[in-house]
């Protein structure tokens, strides 16, 4: 992919825009929906089991134990105390085979996450982390979707 190619790629998919650009209607309309309901946390009401409404700040680990286990993938939470001896006696109790993800339990538009394809790389992955992280076994499709419910009034 030359150069050009690449900036206009970049430029058409809005996924790879800095988070400021993609978030300025986002705002505007928490503004006019926060006025229009007299309060700054409307969308509580929409994910009430969900710390802040799933706005913001919310643990993963939270929301997959809402969900029953067979429907995402194996999962672990693991702190930035555990020791990576520890850390693999889990993986392998867990039976979760390399590759793997690993990830924040609390992130952002896909802030470090990452692919561990080995000891090593889970060593340094976990040498940096200082924050809760899910492990979870690789999903191997190819095509990732983003399933969105609406539910109009009456």
């Amino acid at each position: 992919m030359t150069k050009l190619n690449l900036f206009l790629h970049k430029l058409i998919h809005w996924e790879y825009w800095p988070y400021q650009v993609v978030y300025i209607p986002v705002y505007f309309q928490y503004l006019f929906y926060a006025a229009r309901t007299r309060s700054f946390f409307y969308f509580n009401a929409s994910n009430p089991t969900i710390k802040n409404g799933g706005f913001f700040m919310e643990s993963k680990k939270e929301i997959y134990d809402l969900i029953p286990s067979e429907y995402y993938p194996k999962t672990l939470l693991i702190e930035p105390t555990e020791t990576l001896e520890a850390i693999q006696e889990k993986i392998k109790e867990a039976a979760i085979e390399f590759p793997l993800i690993a990830k924040p339990d609390i992130g952002l538009r896909g802030t470090a996450v990452k692919k561990i394809h080995n000891t090593e790389e889970l060593a340094a992955y976990f040498s940096k982390a200082n924050f809760n992280v899910l492990i979870q076994s690789l999903i191997p499709y190819e095509n990732e979707i983003g399933l969105f419910y609406v539910k109009l009034p009456n």
